[in-house]
């Protein structure tokens, strides 16, 4: 049984120097969002085999995965939440 796509649940934008520009949803803190700007910064300067090795950085927990990428300058991080799945839902011994 698939839970269904998962859908982001909380989005920011930056501009090029950090500032925030955008911030929905309750977990992306517009006075941290710089965070993710120095974060695709420092990633982009890893020693890669081709410039388009380095499509998105993913921060993966356990309850949720954000993931962030730049586009035309302006850092983009969309936190979704993890899907776990439900266990027992269906159970398929019966008793006699």
């Amino acid at each position: 049984m698939s839970a269904g796509p998962a859908t982001a649940e909380s989005i920011i934008c930056n501009d090029p120097n950090g500032l925030c520009l955008v911030a929905r949803g309750e977990d992306m803190n517009p006075s941290t969002s710089g965070v993710y700007t120095s974060l695709w910064n420092l990633a982009s300067k890893l020693e890669v085999d081709d410039e388009q090795s380095l499509k998105r950085v993913v921060i993966e927990t356990t309850t949720s995965t954000t993931f962030v990428k730049e586009f035309e300058g302006h850092t983009v991080a969309c936190k979704v939440p993890t899907i776990t799945e439900q266990k027992g839902s269906t159970d398929s011994t019966a008793s006699s």
